[in-house]
């Protein structure tokens, strides 16, 4: 399947300001899961300076840089990418240690940052101690089974602007944005030793094509597996209608645009996305 995304995003002062530089990730990812045929984003006005690099996380991304004040900042992001079919669930869970509640194996330095908490909470505690219950404590099955719980019981929000939500206040309201719901979800399925990661990216719906936005989710690494995906505002396991573009320990390491501006002057912003798939492709 091959997917077609243009994302657009426009700030527009009230006054000219002075853009200090900023990181974009729009560029999606390139794995054995999704290849990036073609990419291009267009920023208006041009910026005085661009260009692209890995961050930590080894997303591509690009900064962007001006000598003057601008009114208005505009990004149009415009990728092309073949999604591959897969079966979420095709691989061996190895070493044993990986299998059973909570793993204890996650000594690897490069794993650390994927297994911090983000608070103490005991209505969390008891979710995960039900979750644990609930897959006799197996690990593939309680990331299944914690998927499938948020999606029954937190309703699906939108949320357009602002950072995630603390896992407790999302768990406590009931609802929440997809990016608040993945939160949530690190937080539990870090509490069961298995190393989580926020991932921003895209979600196709056959016959939607015009009601799209940036949407969230979860990979958890597991050996033998590596790095899975677990959507909890859909209750499904990530196959080849997600497109992944930036993933961190953080949800604000994924952010798509990240800067400031020197000014007094407020802001208005408008988004739009639109993902379709091609039935044709020609480079």
């Amino acid at each position: 399947m091959i997917l077609k995304v243009a994302h657009t995003t426009e700030y527009i002062f009230k006054e000219p300001v002075f853009l200090e530089p900023h990181i974009l990730r729009f560029h999606p990812r390139n794995d054995f899961r999704q290849r990036v045929l073609e990419y291009a984003l267009a920023i208006d006005p041009p910026p005085s300076g661009r260009n692209e690099w890995l961050d930590e996380n080894g997303n591509i991304v690009e900064s962007c840089w001006y000598s003057a004040m601008i009114g208005t900042f505009r990004l149009q992001a415009t990728s092309i990418v073949e999604m591959k079919e897969s079966k979420p669930f095709n691989f061996l869970v190895h070493p044993d240690y990986y299998l059973h509640l909570p793993v204890q194996s996650t000594t690897s330095p490069s794993l650390k940052p994927y297994l911090t908490m983000d608070e103490e909470d005991s209505d969390i505690d008891d979710i995960y101690l039900e979750l644990v219950k609930k897959s006799a404590g197996n690990s593939l099955d309680f990331l299944i089974a914690s998927t499938a719980y948020l999606h029954s019981g937190i309703e699906r929000i939108e949320r357009e602007t602002g950072e995630a939500l603390k896992p407790s206040q999302t768990l406590l309201q009931k609802r929440g944005s997809c990016r608040d719901i993945s939160v949530l979800h690190m937080e539990l399925i870090r509490k069961a030793g298995i190393p989580a990661r926020f991932v921003s990216g895209y979600l196709y719906i056959s016959g939607n094509e015009q009601n799209h936005e940036l949407h969230a989710w979860v990979e958890a690494f597991l050996g033998g597996a590596g790095w899975i995906g677990f959507d909890a505002t859909t209750g499904l396991a990530v196959i080849h209608n997600h497109m992944a573009v930036a993933t961190g320990s953080l949800q604000s390491e994924t952010l798509p645009v990240n800067g400031t501006y020197r000014g007094q002057a407020s802001s208005d912003i408008k988004t739009n996305v639109e993902v379709s798939e091609l039935t044709e492709y020609r480079r």
